[in-house]
């Protein structure tokens, strides 16, 4: 845990991480608190939409200009958007899951260190 990271642990649902990185990447991160990282990843979906042209195209496709939509879209930016969302997505989802193993580990060493008896014969 570091300043700019974690500052405490909670159990979160890993699909719902998921599901936030599927509506913009980097929202999973924020909804796990890596704050930094999650500011990160959307600053850099919306650098790379805005590079690549992609909303006007699909503005420009919603209103069956196919012609125009393909020629203003900047593919080679474009190819980044795919790898972007799988990435964080998959991130998301893993990173709940550790998160959750590890508050489960410390939750487990806090209640055997303040609420056991000394006496207590712990089972391995």
């Amino acid at each position: 845990m570091k300043t700019l990271d974690m500052n405490f642990l909670d159990k979160r649902n890993p699909w719902l991480a998921s599901a936030w990185s599927a509506f913009m990447p980097g929202i999973g991160n924020l909804y796990l608190h890596k704050i930094i990282l999650g500011l990160f990843f959307v600053g850099w979906t919306i650098a790379v939409a805005y590079f690549s042209h992609v909303m006007q195209a699909i503005h420009l496709s919603m209103i069956g200009d196919f012609n125009l939509a393909k020629s203003i879209l900047d593919v080679q930016w474009y190819l980044y958007i795919s790898p972007i969302y799988g990435f964080q997505i998959y991130d998301a989802y893993v990173s709940t899951v550790e998160f959750n193993k590890l508050f489960e580990k410390a939750q487990s060493k806090w209640l055997r260190d303040n609420f056991q008896t000394k006496g207590f014969p712990m089972p391995l």
